[in-house]
């Protein structure tokens, strides 16, 4: 079996990733003048709650549509993902609701109380999104993958953007988002082999299976879940610390930094991240040998595109920032260069920690993402020991995030080197 990461699939989904992001980046000057920092800090604090609610939504049981052995257990792990994701957007609209509620609430900004009631949606509609996509990265259907990722970034820029003519706020950015989520959901679903009707039709034969199917993948709401959430906390964990510790508006400016620097380059990893998932644990079942190939040829190429990276973001200073986004953007700038170190890291790692899913170590990547929580609880709490300026604590968060992800490509080796793991999944 012949390998090569040059293929054309890979450069589809990697000029996907780039036009989308370019289409979001392009975008951003329109942005800056039509929402104000604040009402773009709000917004980012709103993606971040809905992307580390989104782990619990499915319960990482996404993860196991590309380590089932056979093509039949997949249908009933649709119909088990759906099942347990409508029970759990219920529950965390209780949580809203006991948080929300009564003469002394628990959420005590207004504006965040708010936007509490749209998390639960959001998360919902991330975490579909996201199961749709592993099903297409199991049947290797790359095109369709692109396709929607392009799809999401043309309609939230333009339901942010003519959203904005009627009401410029921050629930205008949340519709926006919700409605990207959509179209790119629907397309994924209408792309699917027999339709929509069929594929329903499919669900509802699988019903009685669901004890059954959650038995045989509980190590992924067990082990998964509790990983996914750490892993999230610790990557959205900024914007949080920095809401409570600073002004809205320097949360907007970090927001826009995200945008900037480390979205499109999160984008991209994921696009690697896919390819590489469906490849590599093809691969294991078929050829181990080449299995260790491909990662390497992977770990390399990364790492090359990771250092042009943080040499790119140097480059532009507070002058263009100011006159591409507008006057109050100019510390954009520094927060940027700041966050192209750790997000470098990010683009090399994160990919390949798919290895250590497929070769059955999720309790390693648990250590790990447990570990990095700790250090990010311990950097953002630092602020309320002494004074730090917000600078120097986006700078400290940044040199974590490259050093943890630095100690995760070690453990990536350690696995696949350290002789054949089973891969994850059930015995046959």
């Amino acid at each position: 079996m012949r390998l090569r990461l040059g293929s054309s699939s890979l450069a589809t989904l990697l000029g996907s990733a780039a036009f989308s992001q370019l289409i979001l980046i392009a975008a951003s000057p329109l942005l800056t003048r039509l929402y104000s920092t604040s009402e773009l800090g709000l917004f980012s604090v709103y993606l971040s709650a809905a992307m580390a609610v989104a782990v619990l939504i499915t319960l990482r049981l996404e993860f196991a549509i590309a380590a089932v052995r056979q093509d039949g257990e997949v249908m009933p792990l649709l119909v088990l993902i759906g099942a347990v994701a409508l029970a759990m957007t219920l529950l965390a609209y209780a949580v809203v609701l006991a948080g929300t509620v009564g003469d002394a609430p628990l959420i005590a900004s207004p504006s965040l109380r708010d936007l509490a009631w749209w998390i639960p949606l959001g998360a919902l509609a991330i975490a579909g999104n996201e199961t749709l996509r592993y099903v297409a990265v199991r049947r290797r259907r790359y095109r369709e993958l692109a396709r929607s990722g392009v799809a999401r970034s043309v309609t939230q820029v333009g339901g942010q953007c003519l959203g904005a003519v009627l009401r410029a706020d921050t629930v205008t950015l949340i519709a926006g988002q919700l409605f990207a989520l959509g179209a790119s959901s629907l397309h994924l679903v209408g792309r699917a082999p027999g339709g929509r009707v069929p594929l329903l039709a499919r669900l509802r034969e699988q019903l009685p299976r669901l004890r059954a199917v959650l038995a045989q993948h509980r190590e992924f709401p067990l082990l998964m879940a509790p990983l996914g959430l750490m892993n999230t906390l610790s990557l959205y964990l900024p914007n949080f610390a920095l809401a409570y510790h600073y002004s809205p508006a320097f949360v907007g400016l970090f927001a826009m930094a995200q945008r900037l620097i480390a979205l499109p380059m999160l984008f991209v990893g994921k696009s690697v991240a896919e390819h590489y998932l469906g490849e590599f644990a093809s691969a294991v079942r078929t050829d181990p040998a080449g299995a260790v190939a491909l990662y390497r040829r992977y770990l390399r190429r990364l790492t090359a595109v990771g250092l042009g990276v943080v040499a790119i973001a140097a480059l532009p200073g507070r002058e263009v920032y100011r006159v591409l986004l507008g006057t109050e953007w100019g510390d954009v700038a520094p927060l940027v260069t700041c966050l192209s170190l750790g997000y470098a890291g990010q683009l090399v790692a994160s990919p390949l920690a798919q290895t250590l899913v497929v070769l059955d170590r999720k309790a390693w990547l648990l250590w790990w993402d447990g570990s990095r929580l700790v250090i990010n609880l311990a950097i953002f709490a630092a602020p309320a020991l002494f004074p730090i300026a917000p600078f120097d604590l986006v700078l400290a968060y940044s040199a974590a995030m490259l050093l943890a992800y630095a100690a995760l490509t070690v453990v990536i080796h350690r696995a696949i080197t350290a002789g054949e793991p089973s891969p994850a999944g059930p015995a046959p």
